[in-house]
């Protein structure tokens, strides 16, 4: 059994077994020294080698070494466990800060607080708080984590004193009715919430129990308990009993466990004594303490585990206090707290000791030492100082809250066979020392210790570490421009697009109310007012896109030519200004004014390659960019600019300016019975625009424009690149609508084949999650997902066409296998019925024949159509 393999325990046995690993370890504690200076020696030698690689943070290990080796030079006594955990501290340190965790820290800090500020902004009656180890960064890109959302109704209020109360008899009766809490009578943490009217609790016997708008129970005394959080999410979902997560997958880079919860604005009474404690070194400080003070607190639905009344309780969460704190973490301390979380995983497996008793831990032991242990030589040391404080918690049976001492984290949790595991566990890894971390597998910490002095490995690991950083931050990059695009299509202009009903003048009214809001927002909840600006600057680019051209569809029907030009140079203006989709707009506005030779000049400064290589992303859909990140993902937090290629929308109040190839895609819900309840939800709302690709479009257009001025060659090149994205699926969402508008195209130019193949693809994707929306429907999702997809009408256009109008094209095809039969006239098989259907072989025709037979008949019957 390998080392890695005894460390690894789960049980007696096991255990056993890597007592006897350790104590092999312990027995080659005087070879450290040794293996210490044979290290620097190999690095000393390989400076050379090391100063051709870009990786600073390897001349940083290596320059590190070389000087501990000057030091102990004068020093023969280098046998102390001291000096040796010092060099692993720091050894350690750099392996972290080459795998990213200084900089992930970073990046997972600022990007979800952009996340949570959009969420909130989309919707601030029901806030969402992005908890856990997501946007507190305290993961490394390796660690497999999901996100923890805090669903907060803020329409009910929860309080504990009821001076509070403030009635109002023109209020909503639901907001003059609190619910009041009262602690448990038995564990710490846990309250109740009673309902309250006028100040007096609401008696069963009294009050009617209507359970659809509050899930209230009869308790004691006759009272009445709220039981359950509202349910928030649509469609609802179940939570497992006394849990308080539930986990819904939105796509594969959006795994949440979602939280109802309550937020009293107050301090919880009972967790008085953490404001006033004594605390020697002054951690937190006490302008800290009064910010989190002010935060208040959330109560979640979860019953003490050993209580009689746990379907009344709720349980007191102070997360934004620990993700404040947690913001707040020195370097040393955040690294520790990763190194615990490392050590968890790999070695301790119990359930009885999960990350948040880390978390709290760590509290302690920083706020009961003095803040000059926390430095990267003595990292070790600290992680020491935290399993041994654990080490005592287990032994006790009780790990007290941070903020709340009296509750017990281990309740529920620990048991005799579990505590006795536990404990030998931390036992062994205390009596192991720093060796232990050597057997780590997350983010490759075990190979980086066992490729000391191998240069070329090292470089390796590093390369492959900054790979793993950068996809992980990409992953994060992409959910940021996935809720942008979300809360622009769904909430700012599909809430648009129903309160105005098809009014452009009330929409345009809208939307410079929108921008009104946005420019003067100061600050959303506990956001700082500089990071609420630079999030909602993000939406103000689209919807100045979609306000402009807006303006541009309503100003070219004007029959005042002064009035109408003065509107179009405006909106142009702006167009211009705007992202790739404001500059197809601001084409598209040229193209339906008839000004074909501009819309090529302005087509042709586009850089085509870019817009082709360029990530693609939309919000309306589970769609997604695959595409390797590039240097704008990793310093977006520094520069705010979201340089990718976002989809192009137009609204039904833009038909004016609409090119014909996009009406088909604006009328695609044509024929469906879509009950008014569901069409106007947020889900639903963008089927009902015409949606493609910044990307297809642009090709497109570019055919159309060329098409306009003939020149052959160039409009045939379009059309390959818009074939070319559609086939491979680079950078496409939308490939529905990709092979439909080629449909269009081929019709036009009359190559019927070549339509009916691309009408054949987009077929083939109403079977495929491709145009699945954010949100299911309900259980006929796939049907309205069938439905809406313009093909059937492209299709009925073709059949006209071709049956009725007998409209000529420019190839013979075979109309069983679609093949093209234009050169091979000596094999052409037609019906001499209608004269119409052509077949290569008498094979096709036969088995064609099926269908034709009732299609010739009718095409027989209306001959003069």
């Amino acid at each position: 059994m390998t080392k890695k393999n005894a460390i690894r325990v789960g049980h007696r046995g096991a255990t056993r077994r890597l007592i006897s690993k350790i104590e092999e370890e312990l027995d080659k504690e005087t070879t450290q020294r040794n293996e210490i200076e044979s290290l620097c020696e190999i690095l000393k030698k390989k400076r050379d080698i090391l100063s051709e690689l870009d990786s600073e943070i390897l001349e940083e290990i290596a320059e590190e070494n070389m000087d501990a080796e000057l030091q102990d030079s004068d020093r023969p006594d280098m046998d102390s466990q001291e000096e040796a955990d010092h060099a692993y501290s720091k050894c350690l340190d750099n392996i972290l800060n080459i795998i990213g965790v200084k900089a992930f820290r970073k990046a997972c800090q600022r990007l979800y607080m952009l996340v949570e500020i959009l969420n909130i902004f989309r919707n601030d009656k029901v806030i969402e708080y992005i908890m856990g180890s997501t946007s507190e960064g305290t993961s490394t890109p390796g660690m497999i984590v999901d996100t923890d959302l805090l669903y907060c109704d803020e329409s009910i209020h929860v309080i504990e004193d009821l001076s509070f109360v403030v009635s109002n008899e023109n209020s909503e009766w639901q907001l003059e009715m609190p619910f009041v809490i009262e602690n448990s009578r038995s564990h710490a943490g846990y309250v109740t919430l009673q309902l309250y009217k006028d100040g007096v609790p609401c008696l069963a016997s009294i009050f009617p129990l209507d359970k659809d708008i509050f899930p209230l129970k009869r308790g004691r005394n006759d009272r009445l308990f709220l039981i359950e959080s509202v349910q928030l999410m649509d469609p609802p979902m179940a939570r497992a009993k006394n849990k308080p997560a539930m986990t819904r997958i939105y796509n594969k880079y959006d795994v949440c466990d979602l939280v109802g919860c309550y937020r009293c604005r107050t301090w919880p009474t009972i967790a008085r004594e953490w404001l006033s404690r004594n605390r020697l070194y002054g951690w937190p400080p006490k302008d800290m303490i009064q910010e989190l003070k002010s935060l208040g607190f959330f109560v979640v639905k979860k019953g003490h585990p050993f209580s009689s009344e746990a379907d009344f309780e709720w349980r007191i969460s102070l997360n934004l206090q620990e993700r404040k704190l947690i913001y707040n973490l020195t370097d040393t301390q955040h690294k520790c707290y990763i190194i615990l979380k490392m050590i968890n995983n790999e070695f301790v497996h119990s359930d009885c000791i999960t990350t948040y008793h880390w978390k709290t831990c760590l509290f302690y032991v920083i706020e009961e030492n003095p803040q000059s242990i926390w430095i990267q030589k003595r990292l070790y040391y600290c992680v020491e100082l935290c399993m041994k404080q654990m080490l005592v918690w287990v032994e006790n049976e009780f790990c007290p809250d941070y903020f709340i001492p009296k509750q017990n984290l281990f309740d529920g949790r620990l048991s005799k066979e579990t505590k006795l595991v536990a404990k030998q566990i931390l036992e062994i890894l205390l009596e192991g020392g720093v060796g232990c971390l050597m057997y780590v597998d997350i983010d490759n910490i075990s190979n980086y210790f066992e490729s000391r002095g191998c240069v070329e490995t090292l470089h390796k690991l590093h390369a492959n570490s900054q790979k793993i950083y950068k996809k992980k931050v990409h992953e994060i990059y992409k959910l940021l421009i996935y809720r942008v695009l979300s809360t622009l299509n769904l909430s700012i202009i599909g809430g648009a697009e129903r309160n105005c009903n098809g009014n452009i003048n009330h929409l345009i009214e809208t939307f410079w109310g929108m921008l009104h809001k946005i420019q003067h927002t100061n600050t959303i909840t506990e956001h700082t007012k500089e990071d609420t600006q630079c999030v909602l600057s993000l939406l103000t680019t689209h919807i100045y896109t979609c306000l402009t051209s807006n303006i541009a569809a309503m100003a070219i029907q004007h029959e005042n030519p002064q009035v109408r030009d003065f509107l179009l140079f405006g909106s142009c203006m702006y167009l211009m200004k705007g992202d790739l989709s404001g500059k197809l707009k601001f084409i598209t506005v040229l193209y339906a004014a008839g000004l074909y030779k501009d819309c090529e000049w302005f087509i042709d400064q586009l850089d085509e390659t870019c817009i082709k290589e360029d990530p693609s992303f939309c919000g309306c859909i589970h769609a997604f960019n695959d595409s390797e990140p590039n240097t704008s993902y990793i310093n977006f937090c520094d520069t705010f600019k979201l340089e990718v290629s976002t989809c192009v929308f137009f609204l039904r109040t833009e038909l004016p300016i609409i090119p014909d190839a996009l009406h088909y895609e604006m009328f695609r819900y044509f024929g469906i019975s879509l009950p008014k309840s569901k069409r106007g939800k947020q889900t639903c709302q963008w089927r009902y625009r015409a949606v493609v690709d910044g990307n297809i479009y642009f090709f497109i257009l570019k055919y159309m424009i060329k098409k306009k001025l003939e020149k052959a060659q160039e409009y045939n090149k379009a059309l390959r690149n818009c074939w070319d994205l559609a086939e491979h699926r680079k950078n496409v969402n939308h490939r529905d609508v990709a092979w439909n508008l080629l449909v269009w195209c081929f019709c036009a130019e009359k190559q019927t084949h070549s339509a009916l193949t691309c009408l054949g693809r987009s077929l083939k994707l109403m079977d495929s999650f491709e145009i699945m929306p954010v949100i299911y429907i309900g259980e006929d999702s796939k049907w309205l997902r069938d439905q809406f997809n313009s093909v059937k009408l492209h299709a009925i256009v073709i059949m006209y066409k071709t049956w009725f109008a007998r409209e000529l094209t420019s190839n013979t095809f075979c109309f069983q296998c679609l093949s093209d039969i234009m050169y091979n006239r000596e094999k052409l098989k037609k019906c001499s019925s209608c004269n119409i259907a052509t077949f290569c072989s008498e094979q096709c025709q036969k088995i064609n024949w099926k269908i034709h037979e009732t299609v010739c008949k009718i095409v027989r019957m209306f001959k003069t159509v």
